[in-house]
């Protein structure tokens, strides 16, 4: 009947199952077992706009062919959540990510590495980017060439590297542009390269903060460049100091001596630390017109005075 010749069927699928090799047989129950797969990517060619909820459903996203994703109002983009896995803002070519508006960033579970191999940016001027787990590379591995530039919105992240796994072709640029953005990490690590390759940039605009203050729980800047610059507007008086990184926890800037300025801000700026060495600061110095102008009115004094012991 039916039912026996179902059975029959069934008894002799399984039959040929034997007859099939013992190495092919492994390799299936290995598949069956494990349940993996190969991680999947996915490619980002073209420039995009996202203005809704978008979720990267594979275990890796590429943003190549100088492609730049616009993250803006209403939009919440999530990366690959996959732990071990990655997204690579420039790989093979460069790529970019703008977040601007109300634009949202989730970090998920995987690195996210800005510039790998070759150039990428990301550009903050509002919005959010949030990172819990992983960490933000800059100018990952040899000639990465990576840039993240924040003027508004939140920054938060677990841990923030520069040139890892880079060499001396690796470049990375950290800058922060104006008052009006909040910066937050655990972790901030500029030590991996030797000096010049790695820039920390702060441009100062014209309110009453001036800059957004870098807060870390831990800071290694090692021999970072820092570049000191103004915004149209804003010119700092003499002997002005404005904070730039702030350590959070149990660390300090106990050696400042690595860290250089920009060649065009030798003589224009110094660097020193707060009081209980738990800021670095930067401290604009005397224009030599107005130098010049104190030497004199120095030497008016001393003059007087000798005029009145005579």
């Amino acid at each position: 009947d039916v039912t026996m010749m179902g059975r029959h069927e069934t008894g002799r699928s399984g039959r040929a199952a034997i007859a099939l090799g013992a190495g092919t047989v492994a390799v299936i129950l290995s598949v069956l077992c494990s349940g993996a797969s190969a991680a999947t990517t996915a490619y980002w060619d073209a420039d995009q706009t996202i203005s809704s909820a978008v979720t990267v459903a594979e275990d890796r996203l590429y943003v190549r062919s100088a492609a730049t994703i616009t993250v803006t109002d209403g939009g919440t983009l999530t990366l690959p959540v996959v732990s071990g896995q990655e997204t690579n803002i420039g790989i093979t070519t460069n790529g970019n990510l703008l977040i601007e508006g109300t634009g949202q960033v989730l970090g998920g579970a995987s690195s996210v590495n800005i510039g790998r191999y070759t150039s990428g940016s990301m550009t903050m001027t509002g919005g959010s980017f949030g990172m819990t787990t992983g960490t933000l590379d800059l100018a990952r591995g040899a000639g990465g060439a990576g840039a993240l530039d924040i003027s508004g919105g939140t920054l938060s992240l677990r841990g923030l590297r520069a040139c890892y796994q880079g060499n001396g072709t690796s470049t990375a640029l950290l800058r922060v542009t104006g008052s009006a953005a909040t910066i937050t990490m655990y972790s901030l690590d500029l030590s991996y390269v030797a000096a010049g390759t790695t820039t920390l940039a702060f441009v100062l605009d014209d309110t009453t903060k001036h800059i957004s203050t870098i807060s870390t729980a831990t800071a290694n800047l090692g021999s970072a460049v820092i570049d000191m610059g103004t915004a149209s507007g804003f010119a700092p008086t003499s002997g002005q100091v404005f904070d730039l990184v702030t350590i959070t926890g149990s660390g300090a800037f106990n050696d400042i001596s690595a860290l250089s300025l920009a060649a065009g801000d030798i003589g224009n700026w110094t660097l020193q630390t707060s009081a209980d060495k738990k800021t670095l600061q930067a401290v604009a110095v005397p224009e030599p017109a107005t130098m010049a102008l104190l030497g004199l009115g120095i030497l008016g004094v001393v003059a007087r005075k000798r005029r009145s012991g005579r």
